[in-house]
């Protein structure tokens, strides 16, 4: 069962100052330290997506779908028979996360995987992977070769963050 979250005010996400009033921001990033899962996907047709998740067991959904609604980003889903989820994946909810982690750091190992992840946030984000209003496609290229290999640095990168951790 998926639960899409209300838009909050303030262009969509909570202000990051309304984050501070009651620690909620230390708490998501000590929550994200422990529990949070950074990564990026690769679909068969060769593009990108970052992701962000964090799974508990379904009866505490609830804790979930409270960091859904202050932060005003992303999804929670039922998964598996006892799991439920927060899915962050649009590319606008993936920037605004990267800033919520920039003003509440992340402490621990997991701090590792969020920076490379950053980097490849802002990456995605980058217009220069557009030519005339267009997504470059495949075989258009040098510009498109790059950015493929950017990605790749990162996706390398971040596997080998999460091995040596």
């Amino acid at each position: 069962m998926k639960v899409r979250v209300a838009w909050l005010p303030c262009n969509g996400h909570q202000s990051t100052a309304s984050l501070k009033v009651d620690g909620f921001g230390d708490w998501l990033a000590g929550f994200a330290d422990g529990e949070g899962c950074f990564y990026l996907s690769c679909t068969k047709g060769g593009s990108h997506r970052c992701n962000f998740r964090l799974k508990l067991r379904r009866d505490d959904r609830g804790v979930l779908e409270l960091a859904a609604t202050r932060t005003g980003l992303g999804s929670v889903y039922d998964v598996k028979k006892y799991q439920a989820e927060w899915m962050v994946v649009r590319k606008a909810d993936c920037a605004r996360l990267v800033e919520i982690f920039e003003t509440f750091p992340l402490r621990a190992k997991k701090s590792r995987d969020f920076v490379v992840w950053a980097q490849a946030v802002a990456l995605l984000a980058d217009v220069r992977h557009v030519v005339d209003g267009r997504k470059l496609r495949r075989g258009q290229g040098s510009q498109r070769h790059q950015y493929q290999a950017k990605l790749a640095v990162l996706r390398k990168r971040l596997a080998e963050v999460r091995r040596v951790a």
